[in-house]
């Protein structure tokens, strides 16, 4: 079996090792052999024989309480009030060119821990938060003055255990963050002053925010199945997760994107490598394509009209021609996370070969421009970063006991 470093992952009964590079801070073995030309399927074309395909049907009522199968995955919630859009986020300021080519190095905070591969921006982006899984804390940073405010242990988190955080999407509440161990969701305080909310009463060891909601994946049952579930986050008059959207696979779900609207799902699966788009209202599958080896983080673009894949190369596609694509796979080893800049304008990805590359979405023959390199100590794995809204500065960490500012 390949060695190989997927995103944090889901587990069933809690087993160990996650594939952020947790206990296995060695980089991959890269893999020399060629990889095959993406496979593109149409809605009306036929599927690969491994997936079953419902027939398109007409729009639907989505409050039907009976679960239904679409594509991939049996969808058994399916609230009104996923489709009302996100509420109560700040919006990105109105798309504006940066240029990234001037991007330097502007601070560097040592966390003096390794394994640092947790990393979130608060809302208002006063606060960064990381984790180290060497060191199973929870640390926060204020970005202003660019030093440690909080560190406080997390009860039910171990060392390269299970878990995730990320701040509460709220604004105005930079001391909340959310954590998904093994057995629940919580609302901790990051200031330690008051205790642990729960928020839901299942495993949720890969958490993800978008389109103002919290996604929580976890395992189910034997081999690779696993179940996505969406969660409207409300804070009045006291803080709390409804699942709105929740969907199971036979496969492991390694990350997932919705539209703005809500009503546009993409999922990428593993071991198949198979990304799925579906029509959540008239619930049917509009495209199906191959993802890169490795894939194990997906991004869409602000406007909606583009997917990033990020494995053993970056992948951007059309969402509504996915066969028309731009490809970069100047890597040394394989990607972490992808994030589009917030003018749409670049495409980011970290991996696990020391390196943030920040790549123009535009393709000249199905080849993406490079257009900045930033850097981490030597080859250490480079986990997560966040952009500011502005997209005029980048935060990262790194198994090289640091976490980054780059910008201008």
């Amino acid at each position: 079996m390949s060695v190989r470093v997927p995103r944090r992952l889901l587990t069933t009964l809690g087993a160990v090792a996650f594939g952020l590079g947790c206990t296995l801070q060695t980089p991959e073995a890269k893999q020399p052999a060629p990889e095959p030309a993406p496979v593109v399927q149409t809605a009306s074309a036929a599927p690969p024989a491994q997936i079953a395909v419902s027939a398109p049907v007409e729009v639907a009522e989505p409050n039907r309480a009976a679960p239904f199968a679409v594509g991939s995955v049996e969808v058994r919630t399916l609230a009104p009030k996923l489709f009302e859009g996100a509420q109560g986020t700040l919006a990105a300021p109105p798309g504006t060119s940066v240029p990234y080519e001037r991007f330097r190095l502007l601070g560097t905070l040592h966390v003096g821990h390794s394994h640092v591969s947790m990393l979130d921006l608060s809302p208002d982006e006063t606060r960064l938060l990381a984790v180290s899984e060497a060191e199973a804390r929870l640390r926060v940073y204020d970005t202003n003055l660019r030093r440690l405010v909080t560190q406080v242990p997390v009860a039910g988190y171990d060392k390269f255990g299970v878990g995730e955080f990320l701040f509460w999407p709220a604004v105005g509440q930079t001391q909340r963050v959310l954590f998904a161990g093994a057995e629940e969701i919580r609302l901790l305080d990051s200031t330690g002053s008051t205790g642990a909310v729960t928020l839901a009463h299942e495993s949720g060891a890969s958490l993800k925010i978008q389109s103002g909601l919290v996604g929580s994946t976890r395992g189910e049952g034997t081999g690779h199945g696993s179940v996505l579930t969406l969660y409207e986050p409300e804070s009045s008059p006291a803080p709390r997760l409804t699942p709105v959207l929740s969907v199971a696979a036979s496969e492991r779900v390694e990350d997932w994107v919705l539209s703005a609207d809500r009503s546009q799902l993409g999922l990428v699966y593993f071991p198949s490598l198979l990304v799925e788009w579906i029509d959540l209202k008239a619930r049917r599958v509009v495209w199906r394509a191959s993802a890169p080896e490795f894939t194990n983080s997906m991004d869409l673009s602000p406007d909606g009209t583009l997917l990033a894949l990020g494995g053993k190369e970056l992948r951007v596609l059309s969402v509504t021609d996915p066969a028309r694509s731009g490809v970069f796979t100047k890597f040394d080893n394989n990607i972490h996370q992808v994030h589009f800049a917030p003018g749409g304008e670049a495409v980011a990805a970290s991996s696990y070969d020391g390196h943030v590359r920040i790549v123009s979405v535009a393709s000249d023959g199905g080849t993406l421009a490079l257009r900045k390199v930033l850097r981490h100590t030597g080859t250490a794995n480079v986990y997560a970063f966040r952009f500011t809204r502005d997209g005029r500065r980048l935060y990262s960490c790194s198994g090289d006991r640091t976490l980054r500012i780059f910008g201008l």
